[in-house]
């Protein structure tokens, strides 16, 4: 298989029989960033909003790759770990657009899961989904604004990526729908300061929550995981 990352279309692939039976530890890297997106699309360019706010409190990438490696753990399947970030030769959070993943960075990256003893690398990145290329990498709240009324969603835009560490080869890719149904039902607003704390605490709540079911399905999906063994 090859090694290249399809961004276009909607080709996704799961882990094969065949290529399953070489696999038996995985390390786990996820990059969804430290970036609330709050994006509202009025019904032309110049109704549109938007506000962006580092929260990196609110750890969602170390939230993720956690719950990831227990999902795979508990699958039975595979060994799973995280990967060491502090021992990357470089900085793999370098951007907070759409991940780069770079023929240096992912090789880096297999380096790192080879010196732990894996054989195959997890990647959860953000991405300009290709369901919405509206919608902004990473997490936050997109809403269109249409002539009565106005529909916001969760999101999160991320891919997937299966790597083999030996020959860099690519296993398997998810490119999961990034918006969240049902919709967001709380009022909007303009300025992340307009929000009080139980408003904020409520929203972090809700999109991590939706962002690990997300992963869930992502995992079952790609065989890596099963739900039945994460007794849901």
């Amino acid at each position: 298989m090859t090694s290249s990352i399809a961004y276009a279309g909607l080709f996704s692939s799961s882990l094969s029989d065949a290529d399953a039976a070489a696999v038996h530890k995985i390390t786990v890297m996820t990059v969804l960033g430290e970036t609330l997106y709050v994006d509202r699309l009025g019904l032309t360019v110049f109704g549109n909003e938007a506000f962006h706010v580092a929260v990196p409190e609110w750890g969602i990438d170390n939230l993720l790759t956690d719950h990831i490696v227990q999902a795979i753990q508990h699958g039975g399947r595979f060994s799973a770990e995280a990967l060491n970030l502090a021992a990357l030769p470089v900085d793999v959070k370098a951007s907070d657009s759409a991940y780069d993943l770079s023929k240096h960075r992912r090789l880096a990256i297999l380096n790192q899961a080879k010196a732990q003893g894996a054989d195959t690398v997890l990647l959860f990145l953000r991405e300009r989904n290709v369901h919405d290329r509206n919608m902004p990498p990473g997490f936050g709240i997109y809403s269109q604004k249409l002539l009565k009324h106005e529909e916001a969603y969760l999101f999160a835009s991320f891919g997937v990526h299966l790597f083999r560490v030996d020959g860099d080869s690519a296993l398997a890719q998810q490119h999961p729908d990034p918006a969240f149904q049902p919709g967001y039902k709380q009022p909007l607003k303009s300025a992340w300061d307009q929000y009080s704390a139980e408003e904020k605490s409520a929203l972090e709540l809700t999109l991590k929550q939706a962002i690990i079911l997300r992963a869930d399905s992502v995992l079952d999906s790609m065989r890596l995981s099963t739900r039945s063994a994460l007794g849901e």
